[in-house]
C-alpha cells in the first residue's frame, strides 16, 4: 500500500523526474527548491537561527500537508532535513518516517541522529548498511527510452557525466586512455577546477541540467561509471545505462550479483587499465534487453514499495 505518503525531495532533478513518472496515486511531493523561490536564502538562515525561527520556517514548508491523511513520509538525505529532523519529527509525531541515504554518507551526516528521530533508515550502498547499522535497498531509475533502444546511430562511444568527488583523475587517465584505442568521449566533470583537458574531456564548475544530462546519454553508446572510493551501491549512471538501453563500463564488481547484470551489457572492470581486445569485444556483442520484471523492480514506484513494506 503506497497510498497516502509524502516523498520530501533533497531537490534533485532525478528523484523529482522518477516521481512523476510513476504518477502515484495520492502521493504527495516536496521540493524545498519548488516551495520557495529564495531556497538559497531560505537554507542560509535555516542552517543559523534558533529552535523557535528553525520550527517556524520548517513549519511553514510542512503546515498544508499536516491536515492530509498521512500514513508515511519518505525523506530523502540532505543536510537540510537531517539537521531538522527533530522538527520534522515533531509536527508528525504518530507517522512512519522513513529515511533514505541515496548518498555516501561522509563526515557532514550524522545517521545516528536520524534513527533517533526515524522509524526505518535506509541506504542505497551494502557497505554503509553494515558500517552504520542501516537497511539496504537498491536504488531507482528514470524509465528513458528503454523500449526505444534499437538505435545504431551514436555521437560518442562512451560519455560520464557527474560531480568530481575525488574521481577526476582516474577519469581522466580512463577517458585518455579510451581516446588512445581510438574510441570518441564526452567527459564532462562538475568541480571546482575549471578547465578543458582535451576536446573529450572537460572539468568545469557549471552544472548541465538534467535533460541535457539525458541528451548525451542518448547518443552515447556506452556509459561510465566510476565508484567513490569505499562504495558499492547503484549510482545514477546504472539507472541511467539500465532505463535507456545502454552498455555500462563500470568498477564496480558488485554489479555481478545485481539481477539486471549481462556481460553483453555490462562490463567490469579492477584496476585502472582496461583491455583493448575485451572491450572491443564487448562493444561488438547485442545489447540484451531484460525481463519486464527487472525494470520495474528500479522504478520509483517499485522502489517505494521495497522502502516502506
Amino acid at each position: 500500500m503506497i497510498k497516502h505518503g509524502l516523498i520530501i525531495s533533497s531537490g534533485s532533478a532525478i528523484i523529482e523526474k522518477a516521481y512523476l513518472e510513476s504518477a502515484l496515486e495520492s502521493c504527495y511531493f516536496l521540493c524545498p527548491k519548488a516551495s520557495f523561490r529564495h531556497f538559497k536564502i531560505f537554507r542560509y538562515l535555516i542552517a543559523r537561527l534558533n529552535i523557535p525561527f528553525r520550527k517556524l520556517l520548517i513549519g511553514m514548508i510542512l503546515k498544508k500537508y499536516s491536515q492530509n491523511d498521512l500514513k508515511y513520509i519518505v525523506i530523502f538525505d540532505s543536510i537540510l532535513w537531517e539537521k531538522n529532523i527533530d522538527l520534522i519529527r515533531h509536527f508528525f509525531p504518530k507517522i512512519k518516517i522513513y529515511y533514505y541515504y541515496w548518498n555516501k554518507i561522509d563526515e557532514r551526516h550524522c545517521p545516528n541522529l536520524v534513527k533517533k528521530y526515524c522509524d526505518d533508515v535506509i541506504t542505497f550502498d551494502k557497505k554503509q548498511s553494515k558500517n552504520f547499522g542501516l537497511r539496504h535497498e537498491d536504488a531507482f531509475g528514470c524509465y528513458g527510452g528503454i523500449f526505444n533502444a534499437s538505435s545504431k546511430q551514436y555521437d560518442y562511444d562512451f560519455s560520464f557525466i557527474g560531480a568530481d568527488k575525488g574521481r577526476r583523475k582516474n577519469l581522466i587517465k580512463l577517458a585518455t586512455q579510451l581516446n588512445e584505442y581510438g574510441y570518441k568521449c564526452f567527459i564532462y566533470i562538475l568541480s571546482k577546477h575549471n578547465n578543458r583537458y582535451t576536446k573529450d574531456i572537460c572539468v568545469s564548475n557549471e552544472k548541465i541540467s538534467y535533460t541535457d544530462n539525458l541528451a548525451v546519454v542518448t547518443k552515447t553508446k556506452c556509459l561510465i561509471e566510476l565508484s567513490q572510493k569505499g562504495q558499492s551501491g547503484l549510482t545514477v549512471r546504472v539507472m541511467e545505462a539500465l532505463y535507456n538501453g545502454k552498455k555500462l563500463l563500470s568498477d564496480n564488481v558488485a554489479l555481478k550479483t545485481k539481477d539486471f547484470y549481462h556481460p553483453n551489457n555490462i562490463f567490469i572492470f579492477e584496476g585502472y587499465a582496461v583491455q583493448r581486445d575485451k572491450l572491443y569485444e564487448f562493444l561488438q556483442k547485442d545489447f540484451i534487453k531484460l525481463d519486464d520484471s527487472v525494470y520495474e523492480n528500479y522504478t520509483f514506484k517499485g522502489w517505494l514499495k521495497r522502502v516502506i513494506n
